[in-house]
């Protein structure tokens, strides 16, 4: 019967990685170890991965395109019950629809701290500070992303106990059948992408890296024929990607599967790596989540927005310049046209730590 599952309403769309992230509830959920119900609110391709990583939630897809009476009609329609409402989004039309409910079911509903203010404060002072030096440190200071969207679920749960907090991480459990099988190699999965192109290191970064990667590689007894490069993201990046495995179809085993993967497909190719190389992105997000570690490329974009990556052996690779961050989300071009904050990145280190990734994998 409906009365024994826990009902709870959680509202999440927006991006790839912040849904990824926003992951981070059901690890506590899982944790309670109870029967129960999730009514997401969000939108494809991630409800797809979500219901896939988790029977229990109930995937509801808003609709952007459409009003916003048709979307609250479609939600009220669909939520059979709701025990517990929790709003990751915090948009205009997130807290009209989880208000709408909560006053059908007499619920509270529960908003998370975007910490939207410390971010674009971080903007201001980059952009007052130009090239001056600045402490790595202040570039590193906001809570994890996935700890807030956690934060709020636990509080609103009532919980105690920190450590169920602490733990929490985001997680997408696909089933074995999704992994993805192929001949043991040393494999990298690569983002070139990004959601604003402001975001994305250059390819000549990107081909930098690897190629300090394969002298290394060889260097520690690993032949180019046993290494394999998945080059993966949208139909967006495909001239980026056919220019970057152009460059290196000679040097190793290259594939382009940019724009022919699902998100489903693309987090099984990922969770087969052992290692991830992109910028500050989704795909980054999506690989952590399956539990593969990554080396990823912060820019105008810094660590301390609370999405740097998490995972033991997972770094990031950026420079304390200070005119980081110069944007919240990459939409703006390099105000002095060199982009240093990514050609500044040392390829001997990003190399070094994928190297050691594959050699900890061997293990």
């Amino acid at each position: 019967m409906e009365s024994e599952y826990v009902h709870v309403v959680i509202y999440r769309s927006g991006g790839i990685g912040d849904v990824v992230l926003a992951t981070s509830c059901m690890d506590i959920l899982m944790d309670l170890g109870l029967p129960m119900k999730v009514y997401w609110l969000g939108r494809e391709p991630t409800l797809s991965i979500l219901s896939e990583s988790y029977r229990c939630i109930v995937p509801l897809a808003i609709d952007s395109a459409a009003g916003l009476g048709a979307n609250l009609t479609y939600a009220l329609k669909r939520v059979a019950q709701a025990d517990l409402i929790i709003d990751l989004q915090k948009s205009a039309r997130s807290q009209l629809i989880c208000w709408r409910l909560a006053l059908r079911y007499r619920k509270r509903v529960h908003s998370w701290n975007k910490a939207s203010m410390a971010r674009t404060l971080m903007v201001i002072q980059g952009r007052v500070r130009r090239r001056m030096p600045c402490p790595e440190q202040e570039q590193r200071s906001l809570k994890p992303r996935y700890f807030l969207m956690a934060e709020c679920l636990h509080r609103a749960l009532g919980l105690s106990d920190r450590a169920v907090l602490l733990k929490a991480r985001p997680r997408l459990p696909l089933s074995p059948g999704l992994r993805h099988q192929g001949e043991q190699q040393y494999r990298l999965g690569i983002g070139l992408g990004a959601l604003h192109p402001g975001k994305e290191a250059p390819l000549s970064v990107f081909l930098a890296i690897v190629e300090v990667l394969l002298r290394k590689s060889t260097e520690a007894g690993i032949p180019p024929s046993q290494i394999s490069i998945i080059c993966l993201g949208d139909e967006t990046i495909r001239g980026r990607a056919s220019e970057f495995c152009r460059q290196l179809q000679t040097r190793c085993r290259i594939l382009d599967c940019t724009g022919q993967t699902s998100l489903v497909e693309a987090a099984a190719i990922l969770r087969s790596t052992q290692a991830f190389l992109g910028n500050d992105s989704a795909l980054g997000h999506l690989a952590e989540a399956v539990g593969t570690p990554v080396a990823i490329l912060f820019g105008p974009t810094i660590e301390g927005f609370g999405y740097a990556p998490f995972l033991p052996g997972s770094a990031s690779h950026s420079i304390p310049l200070g005119c980081r961050p110069c944007t919240k989300d990459g939409a703006t071009n390099c105000r002095y046209h060199d982009r240093r904050c990514f050609t500044g990145i040392d390829p001997e280190a990003v190399a070094g730590q994928i190297l050691w990734l594959w050699k900890e994998a061997d293990r």
